[in-house]
């Protein structure tokens, strides 16, 4: 009662036909409260109205003592919560925003009074639309390309039935294709003189959306711009790096416009890096007073992401991925600490018959702490210094940018393959033979004269007869220069 307040305007025309009903306004509001709301709007006032009511109840429940323990309602913290409330009324985050109409006009009842819907609050949001949308799913291992559409699909019928019941009232009936309709609504505006009864009976009360200017809105996965991605180390998507490399996710790093696609870290090769970047990288060597530098560490793992198995992150993955690392390392080291002291308990259990009274072995006395901390002598661990730790991912980080250098010349490459389809246009259709040779022949020409810096995917053919990669039986094995020397000797001795 103390936020929200009953308009007065409807009050005034539900007291009379609740006293025909032999009932009161606060007799309905103790017993059937849910039915009232319906029918009576409430506001949130300003914060000029709101602060002083709040602040009277605080102060008056807030020192209140139990009974049995003599404790106050409110301890320290509580207190420190109510301040924070007191403050957020004052600065009217709790206000309803002025000149929003929060409800919408349901209808009427039997008795005449107006049905209203609120609006206000999350709870229609959480139970009307999230979880509608988790249940579309069978299971959480779905695509990101599926959840997108599955989402725009959600999204299209949910607003179509909801919307046409706010406003009018009833269910809607009828299809979901959306341009089919506009492009009905459109064919029915321009014959409206020849059609009996007009179109805008057939029509109904539908709206043409193409008659209005498109909103720049997007929907589904933002495509980041350049300046955000290339003070991170990313790339720009380079549609023949992605076919060429086969990497993940495809669809998703064309759809953020990055060379590969930006997710947290979910892979073992990614934490194996990070566990790596932990142990060798100098942003790591002041963690015990302040946090790494999240935008170059972002900028050093790009180097190191290949598509496959490492991916993109953002400041705000690694960052999150960090406190759960530290989590998992406490954790680990817990059980590390109580492994040997359970495993003895355990072997103790096992080795004597529930009949008989275990004896355990007597040693030198040790603290518990003595004995928790002492080593397994089974278990040897393979410790690699900083320094190695670090040259192997300077090796893998040269390794990546060797092979992002053929890429990086992004208009470069688009010259190329159009030259290359130019020509492939010009030539006359080759027969299967001579277009395994023609290939072969590009091939042994490129890497004669140094042209291409990738290796080829076969091996030079060679001659059967000589093993030859240059001879002309390459082709025919009677072609061959040696066969051929060896005849012409024969016969002119």
């Amino acid at each position: 009662m103390a936020f929200l307040l009953p308009v007065m305007e409807d009050v005034s025309v539900i007291e009379p036909v609740l006293k025909k009903l032999g009932t009161s306004y606060n007799a309905q509001l103790l017993s059937r409260p849910k039915w009232l709301h319906a029918r009576v709007r409430r506001m949130v006032p300003s914060p000029e109205v709101l602060l002083p009511r709040v602040a009277e109840v605080i102060k008056t429940y807030g020192p209140v003592r139990d009974a049995t323990t003599s404790q106050p309602l409110f301890n320290a913290r509580a207190w420190d919560v109510a301040r924070n409330v007191l403050e957020n009324t004052r600065l009217g985050y709790y206000s309803d925003p002025p000149g929003v109409d929060l409800y919408f006009k349901m209808g009427e009842d039997k008795n005449g009074l107006t049905v209203y819907r609120c609006c206000r609050g999350t709870n229609s949001v959480e139970g009307g639309v999230h979880q509608n949308i988790i249940r579309k799913y069978d299971s959480f291992n779905t695509s990101p390309r599926h959840a997108i559409n599955m989402i725009l699909e959600y999204t299209i019928r949910h607003n179509v039935t909801v919307g046409t019941h706010n406003r009018t009232g009833h269910e809607y009936i009828g299809h979901f294709n959306i341009p089919l309709k506009n492009r009905v609504a459109h064919l029915l505006d321009n014959t409206i003189d020849a059609l009996k009864p007009s179109s805008a009976q057939l029509r109904g009360q539908w709206v043409n959306g193409n008659d209005y200017d498109h909103a720049n809105e997007s929907f589904g996965i933002i495509q980041f711009k350049p300046d955000f991605f290339k003070p991170l180390g990313m790339f720009e998507y380079n549609d023949q790096y992605a076919h060429d490399q086969q990497i993940h996710h495809r669809w998703v790093a064309e759809q953020q416009g990055t060379l590969v696609a930006v997710l947290p870290v979910h892979t073992r090769e990614e934490r194996d890096l990070f566990r790596l970047l932990v142990h060798s990288s100098p942003l790591f060597s002041d963690v015990a007073t302040r946090q790494p530098n999240w935008t170059s560490l972002a900028a050093v793992w790009a180097t190191h992401a290949n598509g496959k198995t490492i991916f993109y992150k953002l400041p705000e993955h690694l960052k999150v991925y960090y406190k759960i690392w530290n989590d998992y390392c406490n954790e680990s080291n817990t059980i590390a600490l109580n492994t040997d002291a359970a495993n003895r308990i355990r072997a103790l259990l096992r080795s004597r018959p529930l009949d008989s009274n275990p004896t355990a072995p007597t040693a030198l006395p040790m603290t518990l702490r003595d004995t928790l901390a002492a080593p397994n002598p089974s278990t040897t661990l393979e410790i690699f210094s900083p320094w190695q730790i670090g040259n192997l991912l300077d090796h893998h980080s040269l390794q990546q940018s060797a092979l992002l250098y053929i890429y990086a010349d992004t208009a470069h490459q688009a010259t190329t393959r159009s030259n290359t389809a130019t020509t492939t246009a010009s030539r006359a259709p080759l027969s299967r033979g001579l277009k395994r040779k023609q290939a072969a022949s590009d091939a042994d020409n490129n890497m004669s004269s140094g042209a291409g810096v990738a290796a080829p995917t076969r091996a030079a053919r060679r001659c059967l007869q000589c093993f030859s990669t240059t001879c002309n039986g390459r082709w025919k094995k009677a072609r061959c220069t040696q066969i051929n020397s060896q005849g012409s000797h024969s016969m002119t001795s």
